[in-house]
């Protein structure tokens, strides 16, 4: 499932929802099943590419992991893809002080 917002004229990406289920089967030997739930929520876009690094300049390795914990600002703190309402944070503040 894909959502779009229409901004200036441009469709722009706004939700994206991905799920796998996959049943596997290997004869006696494995009979399983196995889901993913994968949500991509967009908060800001930019029409200036220009302005963004390259790639090759900040992921010098194959992978993420590769890496390290090299980040510049705690995204999860202050860019929250859904925000809390009022209530829900009220109980986080609540539970937090438990």
């Amino acid at each position: 499932k894909q959502t779009y917002k229409y901004s200036n004229d441009k469709y722009i990406p706004s939700y994206r929802k991905s799920i796998i289920d996959i049943h596997i089967k290997f004869g006696k030997q494995m009979n399983d099943r196995m889901m993913c739930v994968s949500d991509l929520v967009v908060t800001d876009f930019t029409d200036d590419v220009s302005s963004l690094p390259e790639k090759n300049k900040i992921f010098k390795e194959r992978n993420l992991y590769s890496n390290g914990m090299n980040f510049t600002e705690n995204f999860w703190e202050t860019n929250n893809a859904l925000p809390l309402s009022e209530n829900e944070e009220r109980i986080l503040q609540t539970l937090k002080s438990k």
